[in-house]
């Protein structure tokens, strides 16, 4: 009976036995899906940004005692390489309060990063590194070229998990939000995913399928599964 099952199986999904007749890189052909083909090509593109933050509140202890068991606050994000000489775009929110900017790449180098500009009002910044040699830069969708329903690939790093990679569907555009992390500010005509984003995601790209970024991710909805926010 189990043999007989099993040849049945087999005539219904053609595909299980040809998998198990493919060599290697067969198996990875019919694996291989736009999205894979997404982040292996613009992985490199996408970068890590950290450094400790400001506090906001009262003076610590550890700055007039040896606290060695104290951790020191940190921000987590991600940004994109814009133009080959060096320049990332990020958040802003994600860099406003950070003392000593830096990047690391996905080949785990770390550099030192200059912050050369903000627009609060649209949450970006730019930052500045000097690697030596020409980064592989994006490539930006023409503005407002948006399909509701078409496939995004988004890579950040959600909760310090880098170059995480997560797809959904465009689920809307025009939305707006505020941004608990810049008092009093609402972001307009953003667009909306329903990818898995999470804090630390901010600052990465959201990609069509062409491999062209539409949109830097700002934020996502509280208490809410798959809403997520970027801005176009």
């Amino acid at each position: 009976m189990p043999v007989v099952w099993l040849a049945g199986l087999a005539a219904i999904c053609p595909m299980a036995g040809a998998a198990d007749q493919a060599t290697d890189h067969d198996r990875q052909s019919m694996r291989r899906t736009p999205v894979v083909e997404i982040f292996e090509t613009w992985q490199d593109s996408v970068v890590f940004v950290t450094g400790p933050v400001v506090s906001s509140g009262p003076p610590p202890l550890d700055e007039f005692f040896d606290l060695p068991t104290k951790k020191r606050e940190t921000s987590v994000g991600g940004g994109f390489v814009v133009h080959p000489s060096g320049y990332i775009l990020t958040n802003a929110h994600a860099t406003a309060k950070v003392i000593d900017h830096k990047v690391i790449l996905s080949n785990s180098k770390s550099y030192p990063a200059e912050l050369v500009a903000q627009v609060p009002e649209d949450d970006l910044a730019l930052l500045k590194i000097d690697v030596g040699r020409p980064l592989h830069a994006v490539r930006l969708a023409p503005a407002d070229d948006l399909l509701v329903g078409e496939t995004v690939v988004a890579i950040g790093h959600p909760h310090g998990l880098r170059f995480t990679c997560t797809a959904g569907v465009l689920s809307a555009s025009g939305r707006s939000t505020k941004l608990l992390d810049m008092k009093g500010l609402r972001l307009q005509n953003l667009i909306q995913c329903d990818a898995g984003i999470n804090p630390g995601s901010s600052g990465g790209p959201w990609l069509n399928i062409l491999g062209e970024v539409i949109g830097i991710t700002v934020s996502m909805k509280r208490n809410a599964e798959n809403i997520a926010f970027a801005v176009p």
